[in-house]
């Protein structure tokens, strides 16, 4: 009897033992990956490249580059208003072209939040485009500022024509730099939200509802990291600008 028992253990233990056991990817496993478990970045799919849960790190590090910025013009402020106490300082004329470039950087800022806005919304195409004219209206606005310093020059105030000449090109130069590079951030950005409004055309619902379909919750990773960092720092580039023009011809 005991020797009956012990081979119908033996023989439950072999099938057992055969029982395939379902590993990452397979359907129903609960793994990352597979129909019946949580989505992952890089798990599978024609868009899993452009998916990300998170966005932390990217906006964080655009908040940090924005603080080291803030930085070197408190530097440059405090050296301004030092330099303006003197009895021979005198205010240089604006030029008139400065009230327009203004309002063109501060409507490329309202663009971009409309393009993620639309973005956010399921509306990749659409907030390309947005982001795209952002863009085009932060180039105009380095070529305005060109325009402004062209103007002062032909009217015989260059750099070394007076202090404040000299901080107003110096400001507005290490301005325009900065803002190069937000144009370069905000090009990227564009790309990839570009990007993400093909792979939405090809995958049916998910250019609805800003989401694939069979992975609820994700987010595109252009809309919520690269387009993210990227307003963050322009945002900062525009109020910047305010800010200098203010503090040169309002103070």
């Amino acid at each position: 009897m005991a020797t009956v028992t012990t081979t119908e253990q033996q023989r439950t233990e072999g099938r057992a033992s055969q029982t395939p056991v379902p590993g990452p990817g397979d359907p129903g496993s609960g793994y990352p990956g597979g129909p019946g478990g949580p989505w992952t970045p890089g798990s599978g799919g024609g868009a899993s490249d452009l998916v990300s849960p998170g966005t932390g790190a990217g906006v964080f590090a655009a908040w940090v580059l924005s603080a080291a910025v803030a930085m070197l013009f408190v530097g440059f402020t405090a050296t301004y208003l030092a330099r303006r106490t003197s009895v021979d300082w005198q205010t240089g004329p604006m030029p008139a072209i400065l009230y327009l470039n203004t309002a063109v950087l501060l409507g490329s800022s309202a663009a971009l939040e409309w393009g993620r806005r639309l973005s956010r919304a399921g509306q990749a195409r659409r907030g390309a485009g947005a982001v795209g004219i952002a863009a085009l209206l932060g180039a105009s606005f380095v070529a305005g500022q060109l325009e402004a310093w062209r103007q002062l020059a032909g009217e015989g105030v260059g750099l070394a024509a007076s202090a404040h000449a000299s901080f107003f090109y110096l400001l507005t130069g290490m301005h325009a730099l900065h803002l190069l590079a937000g144009i370069a951030w905000l090009l990227v950005a564009w790309r990839r939200t570009a990007r993400a409004a093909r792979v939405a055309a090809s995958d049916g619902d998910w250019g609805r509802s800003g989401e694939p379909p069979d992975r609820p919750g994700a987010t595109v990773e252009p809309i919520e990291t690269s387009l993210g960092a990227a307003a963050v720092f322009w945002h900062f580039l525009a109020g910047l600008w305010v800010y200098l023009w203010v503090l040169l011809f309002w103070t």
